[in-house]
């Protein structure tokens, strides 16, 4: 059964069928027409949306789109194993395997140590991510390149008239020594770093703050990321999630998370959003 509505008030009031009623979705522009897949129970229930949690996204709605980092646009992989590589070295831990450091990419630091080491120790952990950050200062910029067609995808998003950001657990200053280094920071509105808020992903701090900087609501804007992590954060802030697969991540991993859509890389995205 397919229901449509219409937004009044910043809410949509779906049209009924023999079944019942769609649950309403919030926080969109009034008389703005939504769709919502939904399905009608063999019992003669109301309708049940998809995603128990919510209705199916209507991706007409998204107002901003929210980019994770590393793996999502680009990949700075062996720069980060470079420092994790030093700071192993630096507080006296065995290195890792290389595979297992590329699955913690995304995540804070002391995360990953707890992940790869089963470290606990804060005092540690400060001293293992001092560590990274003094390599990073030396190698993170000019390690990192963008995944394929990842700035002609913000430029199709842009185009469309989304506002675009950047949420990463990485440094801002090594972020926008990205963008400085290929001149391409006027693609984005605001750029989020670990160290701009107060808590790291899976806090959804990091879109919060991206979304006060453009201006706008939790339920208009789109986040998207390769790790679990991310889903976690945009869960949280009440944003809508896609998963990109070009990262170690697979399907299975988000299984327990809320995933509006799976794209097997960036430049599918435009696909999903009206006009881009």
């Amino acid at each position: 059964m397919l229901a449509q509505g219409v937004l009044l008030g910043g809410e949509v009031e779906v049209h009924r069928g023999a079944g019942g009623s769609v649950p309403r979705r919030w926080g969109a522009d009034r008389n703005e027409t939504c769709s919502i897949i939904a399905e009608r129970p063999a019992s003669g229930n109301p309708p049940r949306a998809w995603r128990p949690e919510r209705p199916t996204p209507t991706f007409r709605c998204v107002r901003a789109v929210l980019f994770d980092f590393d793996f999502t646009l680009a990949d700075s992989s062996s720069g980060i194993l470079a420092c994790f590589a030093h700071a192993f070295a630096r507080v006296g831990l065995p290195a890792a395997d290389p595979q297992h450091v590329r699955r913690t990419i995304g995540l804070a630091l002391p995360e990953a140590l707890r992940r790869l080491h089963g470290v606990d120790d804060a005092a540690l952990a400060q001293a293992f991510t001092d560590a990274f950050r003094e390599r990073a200062e030396h190698v993170m910029v000019a390690s990192t390149r963008w995944l394929g067609r990842a700035l002609e995808t913000v430029e199709a998003c842009r185009a469309a008239g989304f506002a675009t950001a950047i949420c990463s657990t990485k440094r801002r200053s090594h972020l926008e020594g990205v963008l400085a280094r290929d001149g391409v920071a006027a693609l984005f509105d605001a750029v989020i770093g670990a160290d701009d808020v107060p808590a790291p992903k899976p806090a959804p701090d990091a879109l919060l703050a991206a979304l006060a900087r453009v201006g706008v609501v939790a339920e208009r804007a789109l986040y998207v990321g390769d790790h679990p992590v991310d889903a976690q954060a945009a869960q949280r802030a009440d944003v809508s999630f896609v998963a990109v697969l070009t990262g170690p991540s697979q399907r299975a991993d988000f299984e327990v998370h809320r995933v509006e859509r799976f794209l097997a890389s960036i430049e599918e995205l435009p696909a999903l959003l009206p006009g881009a």
